[in-house]
């Protein structure tokens, strides 16, 4: 009995197993994107006591656009512009896809938090369409994975 019981439990667990497996397959396939697909990726983030930052990303031109607007009189505020080349863009697609980003859904959101952290991504394609997410105090799984994406190619903390 105890040995029907082990069986069952290993052909559940490698079920288990491969269904998350096929799960995270089907994610990557469906909302793979490349550099063509993407026109411009706008960043804001604000929060409690937090700086305003605002970020574009335009790929059919590689160029990037981060501003931040200070919290308080004494902070600095700044625009910087700069380029980044095509093995950037490459780059980042190729981890955005691995972590689910154009997958994201349309709100996360923790109402019970009244100082937290926003951001707000508005993703516009070469199509017209346009993808965007809310974040409020609650944000996606891979959250910090993007964050550490976006700070490797563009050199800003954009998350």
């Amino acid at each position: 009995m105890k040995r029907k019981k082990r069986t069952m439990i290993s052909i559940v667990s490698v079920a288990l197993i491969i269904g998350v497996i096929i799960l995270f397959m089907m994610r990557y396939f469906i909302c793979q994107k490349n550099t063509n697909d993407i026109e411009t990726i706008k960043i804001s983030k604000s929060g409690y006591l937090l700086s305003t930052c605002t970020c574009e990303i335009d790929f059919p031109n590689n160029s990037f656009m981060y501003e931040t607007v200070g919290y308080s009189d004494n902070d600095e505020s700044k625009t910087v512009y700069k380029k980044f080349t095509d093995k950037d863009a490459e780059s980042f697609m190729k981890k955005a896809n691995l972590y689910g980003f154009f997958c994201w859904k349309e709100s996360y959101d923790n109402s019970n938090v009244y100082d937290g952290k926003g951001v707000t991504i508005h993703i516009k394609f070469t199509d017209g369409s346009v993808q965007e997410t809310h974040c409020y105090a609650k944000f996606p799984f891979t959250y910090d994975k993007m964050a550490e994406v976006f700070y490797e190619v563009f050199g800003y903390n954009i998350l």
